[in-house]
């Protein structure tokens, strides 16, 4: 009975230090929960389940990105005061966070199992893909150039060159610079898909110049993202004012009231010490006398 109870005793050390073969995965990813979509930069979690056929050994998941190693939490212990085998575990990674990128995020989730005593040995493995949210909005605003002192329609053109939609897009002008505004300086557009193509019109009328020279203005694109949160960007518009002869002639005559108060200012303030100074020699032609 003794030689029994020590061959019994054997056995069950040889099962605790040998780990079982089998030719399915120890472990096994049964779940992978993850948002289909983040902000740039900002935090979220991940969370997987695992479950593993063997016992005595530990089970672990890493979080992969494109072949670098993000994160690697705490391997899960199968066995005797652990968990039981066939039994699923919680795996959580918090506080990832992604860049900005047009591209989606190639993520894997990838399940190791580690027997007592034994090399750790990839089992199981799931891609997913992640979404940053990047809205690239861009205008291109014609004509090139206009004449001075004229009337002109500016139209610009507004794309979304990133991966969602846009939405609540509005055009604003916020600094004419030396242009005069015609018409409303704000234009609402709405919500603008990936690819979208949207036009906006504003009047402006060109500044009186004497020689031809480009002028600026500033166009703000203001949106929000599909979390809600705000955005906005700035457009420098650079246009050419070109000189005619009309416009020469138009910009010489609109600062001719102006010439004509300087000359009679000038000419009053002439007369008036002319004036006085006849008015002097009168007076003393008249004492001498």
């Amino acid at each position: 009975m003794r030689q029994y109870a020590l061959l019994l005793v054997a056995l069950i050390l040889v099962s605790i230090v040998i780990p079982r073969a089998s030719a399915q995965p120890s472990v096994t990813i049964t779940s992978v929960d993850y948002p289909k979509k983040v902000e740039p930069n900002a935090q979220f979690s991940i969370m997987t389940s695992v479950a593993s056929s063997d016992v005595n050994g530990w089970a672990s998941v890493k979080l992969y990105s494109n072949g670098q190693q993000l994160q690697a939490p705490s391997g899960v212990w199968y066995g005797t005061f652990g968990a039981a085998a066939g039994s699923s575990v919680n795996v959580s990674f918090s506080g990832v966070t992604l860049g900005p990128s047009v591209e989606p995020y190639n993520l894997t989730v990838a399940a190791f199992w580690t027997p007592f005593g034994g090399n750790e040995v990839n089992e199981d493995a799931k891609s997913f893909a992640i979404t940053v949210i990047t809205l690239i909005l861009a205008a291109d605003c014609l004509p090139p150039s206009v004449n001075a002192s004229e009337n002109s329609r500016l139209t610009c053109s507004l794309s979304n060159h990133g991966n969602d939609v846009a939405y609540d897009v509005g055009v604003s002008i916020t600094n004419h610079g030396d242009f005069s505004p015609l018409s409303g300086l704000h234009e609402t557009i709405g919500d603008m898909s990936v690819g979208a193509i949207r036009q906006v019109y504003f009047n402006l009328s060109a500044p009186i110049v004497f020689y031809a020279s480009d002028h600026s203005l500033t166009l703000q694109i203001d949106y929000h993202d599909s979390f809600g949160a705000p955005g906005s960007v700035s457009v420098p518009v650079s246009i050419m004012v070109d000189l005619t002869p009309w416009s020469s002639f138009n910009g010489a005559l609109s600062y001719a009231p102006w010439v004509i108060l300087g000359v009679v200012v000038i000419a009053l303030i002439f007369f008036a010490i002319v004036g006085r100074r006849i008015v002097v020699t009168r007076r003393s032609v008249s004492i001498n006398k």
